[in-house]
């Protein structure tokens, strides 16, 4: 029997969502060291080498059946998992999931959860039915919060933490530096994050390489790090030749970039640009200042409660406004450390809260099987 299962988007070489990961098992390691996990992934083996839990394939549907009738919590998240601008397909995954569990008896907790957007009817209320059985609900923002109102799930069913990446710095060291990109020891860096996206502009690439020159000019390296690797390398790779072929030096991340080598670099950068949600997390549980790009309104929603300075993709049809965002950061770099450095505990400590409420769920759900 396993204490719990952990599901998400995991196995996917996304830096966030492994991340997650990361903090989840070391915070329930800390708490409840004789617990056992299982982890629901696309790619088991991997998962099982990387953190030393069992996992077993997030689709093979007779596995995950079988994990559920042996565990006794389902542990949902964190990110943003119900949502159907991704795809129907994968919402609807994740409502199974949990009405599977649900069915199967086990205590189900989402976990620090961003949710949304529900662009579709059917798609909100496909997760009000479900959510309604949910016991018990934890979501990283108001605007989920909110959302879930909005959809008939009762508001005193939710409690708002804060997404767990926000304790990264109580992983274990062991992360790699700036110098396994190339960056000269001592040099001032900046870690850029940049993706595909739908509403970007078609320039979008030769803008990201303008703003690259830009942080070159003003003593700054640029390190461009994939988020999701290797999806993110080509557009990487595209704005680092079209950088250098107008004489910037910049600098490229070519390998998964994990939790540790996030913890390792990013309180040393001189600050980061994100166009994921989790770039800028890692930013601010390390202290740095950021500027974020804002495809989607988890972004924007995020910068608005953080006070970081945050630019519309659509903008970067030239470079002026992130050039701008990113000047005014590197004058004023002190203040904006600070500035975050005392948000980002604030959200430390919302994301232990969390994280408190699931080891009491684990550990009354054990003293409840005892007793039975």
């Amino acid at each position: 029997m396993s204490d719990m299962i952990i599901a998400g988007y995991l196995g996917f070489e996304n830096s966030g969502d492994e991340a997650t990961l990361a903090v989840v098992l070391n915070e329930i390691k800390r708490r409840l060291p004789s617990s056992s996990v299982v982890v629901l992934s696309m790619k088991p083996k991997k998962t099982s080498e990387e953190y030393g839990v069992r996992a077993v394939h997030r689709y093979d549907a007779r596995a995950v059946v079988a994990e559920m009738k042996r565990s006794r919590v389902f542990v949902f998240g964190g990110g943003s998992l119900l949502q159907d601008v991704t795809s129907r397909r994968s919402l609807y995954y994740y409502l199974w999931l949990l009405k599977e569990a649900r069915r199967h008896g086990l205590h189900t907790f989402l976990l620090s959860n961003g949710i949304g957007p529900l662009i579709r009817p059917s798609s909100r209320r496909a997760a009000a039915d479900v959510l309604s059985l949910v016991d018990e609900i934890t979501l990283r923002d108001t605007d989920s919060a909110v959302l879930l109102e909005n959809i008939g799930v009762p508001r005193e069913r939710v409690t708002v933490t804060a997404d767990t990446a926000f304790l990264l710095p109580y992983l274990p060291d062991g992360g790699r530096g700036a110098d396994h990109a190339g960056v000269p020891d001592g040099h001032p860096y900046a870690v850029i994050a940049l993706r595909d996206a739908k509403r970007s502009p078609n320039n979008f690439l030769q803008t990201a390489a303008e703003m690259c020159r830009f942080i070159d000019v003003r003593g700054i390296a640029p390190l461009l790090v994939p988020m999701q690797y290797p999806r993110d390398m080509k557009l990487l790779d595209g704005i680092a030749d079209a950088a250098r072929a107008s004489g910037a030096r910049v600098y490229a991340w070519r390998a998964p970039f994990t939790a540790a080598d996030a913890k390792s670099m990013l309180p040393r950068a001189s600050f980061a640009v994100g166009m994921r949600l989790h770039t800028l997390i890692f930013a601010a549980a390390a202290g740095t200042p950021s500027v974020g790009i804002s495809y989607d309104p988890k972004v924007e929603a995020f910068c608005r409660e953080m006070s970081t300075p945050c630019v519309q993709v659509e903008e970067l049809c030239s470079s002026d406004a992130i050039c701008a965002a990113v000047s005014h950061l590197i004058d004023n770099r002190e203040s904006a450390a600070e500035a975050v450095s005392l948000r980002s505990a604030v959200m430390a400590a919302r994301a232990e809260n969390g994280i408190d409420m699931l080891a009491a769920a684990v550990a009354g759900d054990a003293a409840a099987s005892r007793r039975t």
